[in-house]
Order: structure tokens, then C-alpha cells, then sequence
């Protein structure tokens, strides 16, 4: 059941990946993405790529879910939410305001 998650996400981050059409699809859905982070099965991975490069829905960032992202545990282990972070304040290299406050 674990294989099948992990390839699920696999998939549906290929299937956003500098795609602004389906990164808008999936991005109608980060809640659901949200509840299964930490698992292991590549939803920090999804999360990015729904968010790379995508100024209107990274925009759209709530505050809720900023925090929600912000206190996930961000050490040596977890360098993916880092980069999560980085998406959510830079997007196509210049810095989002509005997120990083």
C-alpha cells in the first residue's frame, strides 16, 4: 500500500511539473495534499512542484497554511520543506513580500 502512495505522488508531480495548467488542478486539492505530509510518500515533492513557478497560486498562499508549512520540522532530514519554503517566498527568482512576512 506504501509503494502505491509514493508512486501515486510520483505521478501527480510529474503531472504538474512546469505545467500552470495542472499545477492549478492540483492546487484546488493542498488540503488533502497537506493531510498526508509526513508519510514518506512524497507530498513536500508534489507540494513544490505545484507551487514552483506559478505567481498566482503561490499568491494564494493563506495564512493558515503558511503556518501550517513554517512548523514543519526543517532539519537535516527534512531538506525538502526547506525547499518548499524557498518556493513559497521566491518564485521565478524574485522574492514574494506578501509570503515572507
Amino acid at each position: 500500500a506504501e509503494y502505491m502512495g509514493v508512486a501515486a505522488y510520483k505521478f501527480l508531480k510529474t503531472f504538474c511539473m512546469y505545467n500552470s495548467l495542472n499545477q492549478n488542478i492540483l492546487f484546488n486539492h493542498i488540503r488533502l495534499f497537506l493531510n498526508n505530509v509526513g508519510h514518506g510518500v512524497g507530498v513536500a515533492e508534489l507540494l513544490v512542484e505545484i507551487w514552483r513557478d506559478n505567481r498566482r497560486i503561490v499568491s494564494m498562499l493563506s495564512e493558515e497554511i503558511a503556518r501550517y508549512i513554517v512548523g514543519l520540522p526543517c532539519g537535516h532530514q527534512n531538506e525538502k520543506y526547506l525547499k518548499l519554503l524557498e518556493v513559497l517566498v521566491f518564485n521565478q527568482g524574485h522574492p514574494l513580500k506578501r509570503n515572507q512576512d
